[in-house]
């Protein structure tokens, strides 16, 4: 199942557009628990059940495949995290239903406020999306373990066209041609004043986002390690891929302005769909085709930690991934004090929808534990800690 993680105001609804047409529509699931206007009785799982799904994206945190029981192959885009939050305050003067559209609209919320006021939630919107339902030393250790671990491919807006080749690759699709959806229209006031501050907002703010930014530098250094690892088979169908896109983007007009929502299948434009079986198109489309993927594992953990007392500390850990057991790590503080495999019979995970039943560990210390508290277990050999 391939899942896309989808930030608010990273290129998420031309992303959408290039799913709803390497997937269909009627393979897609759009889940997003906590939105108002998502039915909260489709979960993902009775989707599934009646349709024939092969792609789930959102608003949605990493740690749906502890929900399907199923492996996921997780993608997202990230963007500069203060030029992200600032194209979500000046979205409200398109988007009717952004949530603080009246006081902004109104004046009573500036873009600093919105920006820098906790209550606002913009200085940690990528890491929460990212570590989702993982637990380590902090937030932030867990967005980029699962950056280096979970995800199968992880790109940033500011490099669209790369990220997307990039996943292309990655995920088996065809040529992704697009056109740019959903770009923020605005009075001409606004837009000069939205031009002349955002530098300056930037370099009095940036210090508030410095998670945000460790996450989003870890995310370039990786795209920039897997894509020079394809070598100059990735160089040669990017040249190509850039040459249609520019094309494209002379061309396109009011059609960037639209919203995408995945209702029906995106048709590509007539000016764009004719760059379908182009000669740069071919060198794309071979790229994808022919030449190897090369790329590192990744993982989907999931598992409890059900016991820890006296000497002993149990329970269960799985990577929905593989078909074998994995190992876990206990670690005092940041000290690793034991390993051990976790291919214990459970058969209550069995029945509990997961695809094994030797997952279970128990592990006997040689001392008490003074404070079973001061102890963690992880998944392998990340910091990700088992709940």
């Amino acid at each position: 199942m391939d899942v896309f993680v989808h930030v608010p105001k990273s290129s998420g609804s031309t992303v959408r557009s290039i799913l709803s047409r390497q997937y269909g529509v009627e393979h897609i699931v759009y889940y997003e628990a906590n939105s108002p206007y998502v039915d909260k009785t489709a979960t993902p799982n009775t989707e599934i059940m009646y349709r024939d799904v092969n792609l789930i994206t959102g608003h949605e945190p990493f740690g749906v495949h502890e929900t399907l029981r199923l492996p996921c192959n997780y993608f997202t885009i990230l963007r500069d995290p203060i030029r992200r939050a600032l194209s979500d305050y000046y979205y409200a003067y398109s988007y009717e239903r952004h949530r603080f559209r009246n006081e902004i609209l109104s004046g009573s919320l500036t873009a600093e406020r919105f920006l820098t006021e906790p209550m606002f939630g913009n200085l940690g919107t990528q890491i929460a999306l990212l570590s989702g339902s993982s637990r380590s030393l902090n937030e932030l250790t867990a967005a980029i373990e699962n950056v280096d671990h979970c995800f199968a491919a992880v790109g940033v807006a500011e490099r669209f066209d790369e990220s997307i080749l990039y996943f292309a690759k990655t995920l088996g699709w065809r040529p992704p041609i697009y056109i740019n959806r959903n770009v923020s229209k605005l009075p001409d006031s606004i837009r000069e004043a939205r031009q002349q501050t955002e530098q300056e907002i930037i370099l009095r703010h940036e210090n508030l986002f410095r998670n945000e930014y460790r996450l989003y530098s870890h995310v370039i250094g990786q795209l920039d390690s897997r894509i020079q690892a394809q070598g100059s088979a990735f160089s040669k169908a990017l040249d190509a891929f850039c040459e249609i896109q520019g094309d494209i983007a002379k061309l396109a007009q009011s059609e960037v302005y639209e919203l995408y929502e995945l209702h029906n299948t995106d048709a590509l434009p007539e000016f764009a769909a004719r760059y379908i079986d182009s000669q740069p198109y071919r060198v794309v489309d071979d790229y994808l085709r022919d030449s190897p993927l090369v790329s590192g594992e990744f993982h989907n953990y999931d598992g409890h930690v059900e016991r820890k007392d006296g000497n002993r500390i149990a329970g269960w850990a799985i990577d929905l991934c593989s078909h074998q057991p994995i190992e876990v790590a206990i670690f005092k503080g940041r000290e690793e004090v034991a390993r051990t495999m976790a291919d214990r019979p459970r058969d209550d995970v069995l029945a509990n929808g997961y695809q094994r039943a030797e997952v279970g560990f128990l592990l006997t210390l040689d001392y008490e534990m003074e404070n079973p508290a001061d102890y963690q277990v992880c998944f392998g050999s990340t910091k990700l800690q088992l709940r």
